[in-house]
């Protein structure tokens, strides 16, 4: 077994040195600080690629990246993608950076690379995204430069985003069988916009303890930095937080309102029961009058019975 591994090792060490990956200096040993890296992003799982006719790799989950000495000569020149099915593609390599990764984006087509030409981006900052028309390109890794290959020529819609940053959008034309190197520089911006939704909608929106309106609601040209948001709603708990607006963006809050619970409704069982009240009859005055009249009555009657049995005694 350590035979076999042995044999194996020699085999890949000669081509390994010779095809420039990681080159040793002078002395044999290897100097990463002249190491570059080359990321080849390839829409094709299985592609083979080749640097100057040296098979590199597969091209896999989208992407390969290769370690190369920047320092090692001959220098390598020419990046070459196959796979079946495929016309082979065939372009220039980008000036690589020690230390840093350079990315190439490589559309693999079935019919040719008659009329189409190169884009070499440069943002001089990572994480820049370039559009072509509304549609996403790419985003430049950490040297800032990505060349995006075999892009059919004419009149392009240029636009660079990046958090933090202002945009940029402006007319480039696309030469055929030739680079467009497309430089941006990119200015700090100052102000981003807050879109603030809450469930349920309508409550109140305070932006540092300043009432802003109501939800859903978007502040234009918020200051870059941390605020405070608070949003209250009646019957509901209000919510606060605490922000961070980057420059020449969208930043969004979502707040869920949690409901108040139900005030008990004050029940007292020993209350002595209010006294009730006598509503005086109608014409009780009449009534009164009426009564003492048949007193009246009834007394002369009585005066009279007794008179007349006293006349009638011999």
């Amino acid at each position: 077994m350590n035979r076999f591994l042995f044999l194996i090792v020699l085999l890949v060490m000669p081509a390994f040195f010779s095809s420039g990956i990681v080159a040793g200096a002078e002395s044999g040993g290897i100097d990463l600080a002249t190491v570059g890296y080359l990321q080849i992003q390839a829409p094709v799982d299985g592609a083979r690629v080749y640097l100057d006719r040296i098979f590199m790799g597969f091209i896999q989950n989208g992407a390969i990246t290769i370690p190369v000495d920047v320092m090692a000569s001959p220098q390598y020149s020419n990046l070459i993608i196959e796979y079946t099915g495929y016309q082979t593609y065939l372009g220039p390599l980008p000036e690589l950076v020690p230390g840093k990764t350079v990315t190439v984006l490589a559309d693999l087509n079935k019919t040719g690379y008659e009329r189409r030409g190169i884009i070499s981006f440069e943002s001089g900052l990572p994480g820049a995204e370039l559009f072509l028309n509304g549609e996403k390109k790419g985003v430049t890794p950490d040297s800032g430069i990505l060349q995006i290959q075999a892009v059919p020529a004419g009149l392009y819609q240029f636009t660079v985003k990046r958090p933090g940053n202002l945009s940029i959008s402006e007319q480039q034309y696309v030469s055929s069988n030739a680079i467009t190197v497309y430089r941006v520089s990119l200015k700090p911006a100052t102000t981003g916009d807050v879109h603030i939704n809450t469930s349920p909608e309508g409550a109140g929106v305070y932006l540092n303890n300043r009432y802003a309106g109501l939800s859903p609601l978007t502040i234009p040209e918020v200051p870059v930095g941390n605020h405070t948001v608070k949003i209250t709603q009646e019957g509901y708990q209000d919510w606060g937080s605490e922000i961070s607006v980057l420059g020449a963006e969208s930043n969004q809050v979502d707040a869920v309102l949690v409901s108040l619970p139900p005030t008990p409704t004050p029940t007292c069982s020993d209350a002595t029961p209010a006294p009730e009240q006598v509503v005086p009859q109608e014409n009780s005055s009449v009534v009164y009058g009426f009564f003492i009249l048949l007193v009246i009555l009834i007394i002369c009657c009585g005066v009279i019975v007794v008179w007349a049995f006293r006349r009638q005694k011999p």
